[in-house]
């Protein structure tokens, strides 16, 4: 009996411990024009029905889209970010000039296809680049706590990623500093080994990031891909279990009660 406490109250501790989560999900990200058509707006397309929390246009001194907006379509999220002027006038993007965007979700998504438009939101014929999706999970190799950044392709073609980098931060930055403009954050970021990672069609790349995150800090990461830069960012939240969660919880302590009673009887009558 004595064992089976000691073996519970390890798995309350384990349980109760797994609850503290990196809250989702920052996601800046810097990207080429490369179409030889004329791009005036850029789509992004991600798996499930998200809430956009706060979204990211640009940068006032550089290229800035006026609209943004959230639909859904096929029980995904469709974001698009619109270059028409403030006077109804469209903008086209110049060739090979480089734009930030950026949104904050509820919930990780996958990116499911990403294009540079023409004025009425159609992709261009040669304006579907090689998106990928990320987002943080923990590992427990070994019984240790570890982080890991995810990076997904859930395009049809492969993806090459390549100066994978991170910092951990006392708290999280805004999504407007969350690009390379931020002389702080670039001269923070700490390269990691490896790579460039090549990730197939419809694969995925799990790269563990050193040191550990406590509770009001943020991981901040970055890394490259062919025709973007991406940054994104997590900040730990305390552990607060769902309600299936405390119920377990509730159970187990339950039991640990109730072996604690019988263990104490048999010990008295002895």
């Amino acid at each position: 009996m004595k064992k089976i406490l000691i073996v519970l109250t390890a798995m309350l501790i384990m349980l109760t411990a797994a609850y503290a989560v990196l809250a989702c999900c920052y996601t800046n990200k810097d990207v080429h024009q490369f179409s030889a058509f004329p791009a005036y707006d850029l789509k992004i397309v991600l798996q499930g029905t998200r809430v956009v929390e706060e979204h990211y246009d640009g940068e006032p001194d550089g290229w800035y889209f006026n609209k943004f907006n959230v639909t859904y379509e096929g029980g995904n999220t469709i974001l698009h970010w619109d270059s028409t002027s403030f006077d109804s006038v469209p903008m086209p993007i110049p060739f090979c000039e480089y734009v930030h965007i950026g949104y904050w979700l509820d919930a990780p998504a996958r990116v499911l296809m990403a294009c540079w438009t023409d004025q009425f939101g159609n992709c261009l014929p040669d304006g579907i680049f090689r998106q990928v999706g990320h987002d943080v999970i923990w590992t427990f190799p070994s019984n240790e706590q570890q982080i890991a950044l995810r990076i997904f392709n859930d395009t049809s073609d492969p993806s090459t990623i390549s100066n994978v980098s991170y910092v951990i931060y006392p708290s999280e930055i805004p999504l407007a500093d969350l690009n390379a403009d931020n002389a702080t954050l670039m001269a923070d970021l700490q390269s990691l080994p490896g790579g460039p990672y090549v990730i197939p069609p419809g694969g995925m790349q799990e790269i563990i990031i050193p040191g550990e995150v406590e509770v009001g800090q943020a991981l901040v990461y970055r890394f490259e891909g062919e025709e973007f830069v991406d940054f994104g960012q997590h900040e730990m939240e305390a552990p607060i279990p769902t309600l299936n969660q405390w119920g377990l919880i509730i159970l187990m302590i339950f039991i640990l009660g109730a072996a604690a009673i019988i263990i104490r009887r048999r010990t008295v009558r002895a």
